[in-house]
């Protein structure tokens, strides 16, 4: 189960996700649909751990995960492993 509670981010000093929440039962299949800007891909690089969250929570089968602010490109992408010649994360 992905569970989202109240996920918060930010560009600097702009807010570009503001209390998002949702939830994601075990067995599912979704789809994140939206407008051009409205952070689809922004929530999916948090989830991923490409980018850090402002505030919020994730849950993801089992203990609540609260990630402190990374910049991008920090200890998350670190832990990435890709292929030889492959880029890791976004640029």
């Amino acid at each position: 189960m992905l569970d989202v509670q109240h996920l918060s981010v930010a560009y600097g000093v702009t807010e570009v996700l503001r209390d998002v929440s949702f939830t994601v039962p075990e067995r599912s299949i979704v789809a994140l649909l939206g407008g051009n800007g409205s952070g689809k891909t922004t929530t999916l690089n948090v989830l991923s751990g490409l980018l850090a969250q402002r505030g919020g929570a994730v849950r993801f089968r089992g203990p609540l995960h609260r990630r402190a602010a990374e910049p991008r490109g920090g200890p998350a992408r670190d832990r990435c492993r890709c292929r030889r010649g492959a880029r890791c994360g976004a640029a």
